[in-house]
């Protein structure tokens, strides 16, 4: 990813941050990325689209984390859920906004579909609807990081011994 898209994805999310999703502008974004708007749009041509690429960018985070031992991988993605700062914007002030990401749809699209199927891979086809709730449920009640950590170990057992 070059230094341009990375500083627009960024840009957005301050924007995201300090604005809502409603308020941010395409000028907004631009100047938070610190590049000019005709830059801006040879990256990204709407709102949406700059929103969609964060979601992506972040969602592969999300799903970077979900490997591994399976309690502190979920302990891991639970943190980032319950910490990501314009994951708690938009649960407090625009929660419908943050459901269209959240709408489960097939398996494979979307970033409910690329969450669960690596929680599959990470926990079992029997353990991951519970992952995804566990993670779901950091939306509205993030908890403090011992309470998710604790919820991890209960869905994903306890870490194994070496």
């Amino acid at each position: 990813m070059g230094r341009t898209q990375v500083a627009v994805l960024e840009g957005t999310a301050r924007c995201l941050v300090a604005h809502g999703a409603r308020r941010t502008t395409m000028v907004d974004i631009a100047a938070a990325a610190g590049v000019a708007k005709g830059t801006l749009y040879n990256h990204v041509r709407t709102r949406a689209e700059a929103y969609r690429l964060l979601a992506d960018e972040e969602t592969a985070r999300l799903v970077g984390l979900l490997t591994g031992e399976p309690p502190l991988a979920l302990a891991a993605a639970a943190d980032f859920v319950a910490t990501h700062p314009v994951v708690r914007r938009f649960a407090r002030d625009e929660p419908a906004a943050l459901a269209v990401l959240l709408t489960p749809g097939p398996w494979t699209e979307g970033p409910y579909g690329r969450v669960a199927e690596a929680l599959e891979d990470l926990l079992g086809p029997e353990r991951a609807p519970l992952g995804l709730r566990l993670l779901l449920s950091l939306l509205g009640s993030p908890g403090s990081a011992e309470e998710r950590a604790a919820l991890a170990v209960l869905v994903a057992g306890p870490p194994t011994e070496v």
